[in-house]
């Protein structure tokens, strides 16, 4: 049968002194598709920043009303947006969150601490500093799990985790100095799909 639930907001952790210093924010706070990975079209590029925001806001509990859902998505994504496509997205994002086999990944009830939207920057092999944003940072008492939300509508999972192996490196490593010491995993969901795919882990 259907499964319906209410994502709330749990109650804000204080924010951990070791995500202040090696986590700057990066040039773009809204999700942007990578050079190598999902399609640049730009269709797919609102889909994916619309199905990004909806989840981060439903996550902490700051899901806007339905009337206003399309007013609101044009105004953070600074376009145009048809609002015949929002309810669809709207019920991916949804669809998602209630999904029992992700339930790991968002249940507040099996989690210590959540972030979403984390800027993070590194220096690369050939010396430049990069950045990035991790789509959500969740510590679940025993691991530190690094999420990357992937929302093509057809989605490829060994292409995507072929496309985004480095990236998830990076974050990892990132993530790394600020939590040493801890077991720390990343992966990527599969929006569409409703699937998780661990990529690389460090205990």
């Amino acid at each position: 049968p259907p499964i319906s639930v209410t994502v709330q907001k749990a109650p804000e952790p204080p924010i951990d002194p070791r995500l202040r210093s090696p986590l700057r924010p990066a040039p773009t706070p809204i999700w942007t598709p990578s050079q190598s990975g999902e399609a640049r079209d730009p269709d797919a590029v609102t889909r994916g920043r619309a199905i990004h925001w909806l989840l981060q806001q439903s996550a902490n509990g700051r899901r806007p009303a339905p009337a206003t859902l399309a007013a609101k998505l044009a105004t953070v994504l600074g376009e145009d947006i048809d609002a015949a496509l929002v309810p669809g997205w709207q019920a991916e994002a949804d669809a998602l969150l209630a999904a029992p086999a992700l339930s790991m990944l968002f249940d507040p009830a099996q989690l210590k601490r959540t972030w979403n939207e984390v800027p993070v920057q590194w220096q690369a092999s050939d010396g430049s500093t990069r950045h990035g944003v991790l789509d959500r940072l969740i510590d679940d008492g025993s691991w530190l799990t690094i999420i990357d939300y992937k929302t093509a509508p057809r989605p490829n999972a060994e292409r995507l985790i072929d496309q985004h192996r480095d990236q998830l490196a990076a974050y990892l490593d990132a993530i790394g100095k600020v939590f040493p010491g801890r077991p720390i995993r990343a992966g990527l969901v599969l929006t569409a799909s409703r699937e998780w795919h661990p990529v690389l882990e460090r205990r």
